[in-house]
């Protein structure tokens, strides 16, 4: 083994062991929000999640919540992705300096340290840019399916480096691309790139400008397949299969093609574990595809709608194209700072544009690394732009994201930042090769490789605190909460992914509440969950047979509001949500009940009160059936019942809920961070805070409401919501408590509470005035005998 080998695998192994234990240290002891919870719930049931289901995700899975491993289920599950972006940095090291080796030469000193530093570089920066570590700590697929992606590419480079049985590497990531489609379809977006080492080494002795047109034309296929029909992609990609087996002979083998088309049925077999696991009717089964239809429908993700590329979203340019830039330049913050206003993808009912901070020198460092690279090894450049621009601008194109995204999405376009990544690993390999060739001096070489390195640890330093998960557990207290709320044997009706995935995970993996029947909402829609709700534990008497749910669970015109009675509960035509949908030709819309209004309906009329019903306090109003003056708050839930009349509380059940039942774990703590939408759904808090306040100030128990805000304060502080506006609203009660407290002769109460209202809004309009009020009270008490 060389010396060059020796010091190669000692970095490589550096980066593994450096980013793995940064990893660990950083993750998530339990459920985070979004897809997170479904994901291990499904893992420890063996169920079958969202379409179109990561079932070697799930597999995996499965295998680590049986780990011996301290922790939680979730600790264990998180580690899939915590071990699998460890492996991804490695691989990244790997790469870039197998493509360095193609111009620089090991055996030179200096080039030697060009070499291990650019792949140090690589990986660290891209290990500790913003989404590669965010999904990185948490038991999402991306961080696996960047392993896959990343292997494929060091398996492609492997090939193109020639050596005997070369081809068998080929066949083997064909298997890799079937068992990688198991976890995320975005390993398939490796193909361009790879296709383009392969063409561009069959036409090495070809001229070049034949090699140009051909590299072109791979680059542009992908895009092509997006934006135009169908078939042209089906007969583009024969033509590519057409001119590989004319271009190498002992591919014309039919054995070469059956072995890689049995590869890829191999890998993609991992999906027939979810036919098997569906047929068994696990607690978490999406789609039910136990059956052929049902199949199809999951991997072709029916539930979510059809497809379309056209007609645009969102404004291409002002808002698709602008927010990929956006997120592109969040990746990699360093010391230095520029500021630019880019587009909100979250609706936040504020300006739709936002400030953000990003820095120029890794970008620039880049940008450097890919025209380096582009000069010395063109080939190899086309095929990682390739994969950089379809993992970017042509997921852009093909995703057509509306406008407004119910939540931020730049994980989706981690691929693009991982390859972007590797260009800052060239570009520092060449900045260490021109300072030498300047000063011709290898300490002026090693103080340049020192430099560099301080990129990746600058991302490190910046990053660690937003990126720290190892003591975060808002997402398992926030669903703990939600059920805790509910009386025992109801139905809780939940609107989106936050407030029903961390509830399952606690239910189904925690065994937390598992007498409470979680229904979402979005899925009420499918007559597959109808099917479910019906026939799983805890069942709900839904009285309907498969035709007939086939039947009913669809939206119905709504031209005339109508009057409804609802087992005794009348809801007035004008309270009863509606939804515009476009008719099957023009584009006349029309008004529509939506298929959940009429379940929920349904659901209550067949309950007919025997079981407590609950909606979450993060169901909207249009999405609670017109049942709004029914519903009594308790806390994180409303609880429906006969009594008619907005704004309808329990005072008892509140109180007791919000300070002595819920948990509220890390919320206070400043060290702890919390993001976007952790900061999001904490509001939600501070919403039944502000209402329990509210009902103590109008039944005139001033103490009571002045105690609330003075625990609301401990238990969900200024500093842990998103804006000083939240916290500014609710201490605004301190002065109609003060009021209270003066009417009642309770003057050292009420002068208390104007001093907590200036410390908590200092800068309100009438400081001075609040001041006075103040000075002249404290005189008044303090001459009292």
């Amino acid at each position: 083994m060389t010396t060059f080998q020796k010091q190669n695998r000692f970095v490589a192994a550096a980066v593994f062991l450096f980013s793995l234990v940064v990893y660990f240290k950083t993750c998530a002891p339990s459920v985070t929000f979004w897809d997170v919870g479904e994901f291990i719930a499904a893992s420890h049931l063996f169920g079958v999640p969202h379409p179109p289901g990561a079932p070697f995700h799930t597999l995996l899975g499965r295998l680590f919540t049986m780990l011996p491993i301290p922790g939680e289920i979730a600790f264990r599950v998180n580690l899939i992705s915590v071990l699998a972006a460890a492996a991804t940095v490695l691989l990244i090291h790997l790469c870039v300096v197998r493509i360095l080796h193609y111009w620089l030469d090991p055996n030179n000193k200096v080039h030697r340290l060009a070499m291990l530093t650019g792949g140090a570089v690589a990986a660290l920066s891209t290990a500790f840019s913003t989404s590669f570590w965010a999904n990185s700590t948490e038991a999402e697929v991306y961080a696996l399916s960047m392993c896959f992606t990343l292997l494929a590419f060091w398996l492609a480079l492997r090939w193109d480096t020639g050596g005997n049985h070369r081809d068998r590497l080929l066949v083997f990531i064909v298997y890799l691309f079937g068992l990688g489609a198991g976890v995320h379809l975005q390993c398939l977006l490796t193909v361009p790139g790879i296709l383009i080492l392969v063409f561009t080494d069959l036409l090495k002795d070809r001229p070049l400008k034949h090699q140009v047109l051909v590299v072109l034309g791979l680059i542009l296929y992908p895009f092509l397949s997006i934006l135009l029909p169908t078939e042209f992609m089906i007969l583009m990609t024969l033509a590519v299969l057409v001119a590989l087996v004319v271009l190498q002979p002992t591919w014309r083998n039919p054995w070469f093609w059956a072995c890689a088309l049995l590869a890829g049925l191999l890998g993609f077999s991992t999906y027939f574990a979810l036919i098997i696991r569906s047929g068994l009717n696990p607690l978490v089964d999406m789609n039910n595809p136990e059956t052929w239809q049902n199949f199809k429908a999951f991997l072709s993700r029916q539930q979510y709608g059809t497809h379309s590329i056209f007609p645009r979203r969102g404004d291409f340019w002002d808002y698709q194209f602008n927010i990929h830039i956006k997120y592109f330049l969040q990746q990699f913050p360093f010391y230095d700072g520029v500021t630019a206003a880019f587009r909100r993808a979250v609706d936040t009912f504020e300006d739709p544009y936002e400030h953000i901070t990003y820095s120029l020198l890794p970008v620039l460092l880049g940008i450097g690394g890919a025209v380096y690279h582009f000069r010395k090894d063109w080939k190899r450049f086309a095929s990682v732009f390739a994969m950089f621009a379809l993992m970017g601008i042509g997921l852009v194109l093909y995703l057509n994201m509306p406008d407004p995204e119910p939540r931020e999405r730049e994980y989706i376009f981690v691929g693009a930042y991982t390859f972007f990544g590797l260009w800052m690993g060239l570009g520092a390999a060449g900045l260490i090769v021109a300072a030498h060739r300047q000063f011709n001096t290898i300490s002026v070489a090693g103080l340049a490789a020192c430099l560099v390195l301080l990129v990746p640890l600058g991302l490190l330093d910046l990053n660690y605190f937003s990126h720290d998960r190892s003591r975060d557990y808002i997402s398992h207290d926030y669903a703990y909460n939600l059920l805790i709320t509910c009386a025992p044997n109801a139905i809780l009706f939940t609107n989106g992914d936050n407030d029903t995935y961390p509830l399952w995970f606690i239910q189904y993996v925690k065994g937390v509440r598992k007498d409470v029947r979680v229904v979402n909402l979005s899925l009420l829609k499918t007559p597959w969950y109808a099917k479910q709700l019906r026939d799983l534990e805890p069942r709900i008497p839904i009285n309907l047979s498969d035709d007939r749910i086939e039947q009913e669970v669809a939206a119905r015109p709504w031209s005339t509001p109508q009057d409804i009675s609802v087992s005794g509960l009348e809801i007035k035509g004008k309270d009863v949500p509606t939804a515009e949908y476009l008719t099957g030709t023009g584009n006349q819309r029309i008004q529509v009940l939506e298929t959940h209004t009429l379940m929920i309906w349904w659901m209550i009329k067949q309950l007919n009160w025997t079981r407590p019903i609950y909606f979450a306090v993060t169901v909207p109003t249009s999405n609670m059936a017109g049942l709004r003056p029914y519903l009594t708050m308790e806390g994180m839930c409303f609880r429906l019942g006969t009594d008619h009349g907005l704004g309808q509380f329990d005072l008892d059940k509140t109180s007791d809920n919000l300070i002595n039942i819920y948990h509220y774990t890390g919320v206070a703590d400043s060290t702890v961070y919390k993001d976007a939408v952790a900061r999001r759904l904490l509001g939600n808090y501070l919403v039944v805070f502000d209402a329990l306040i509210r009902a103590y100030i109008q039944t005139n128990q001033p103490a009571e409401a002045f105690h609330v805000l003075q625990e609301a304060e401990k238990l969900v502080p200024p500093y842990a919501m998103d804006t000083d506006a939240s916290w500014g609203a609710l201490a605004e009660h301190y002065r109609t408590i003060a009021v209270k407290f003066a009417e009642a002769g309770y003057g050292k109460d009420a002068l208390r509470s104007l001093e907590e209202l200036l410390r908590l809004n200092p800068n309100t309009s009438d400081r001075d005035q609040i001041q006075e009020t103040l000075d002249n009270w404290s005189t008044r008490l303090d001459s009292l005998p």
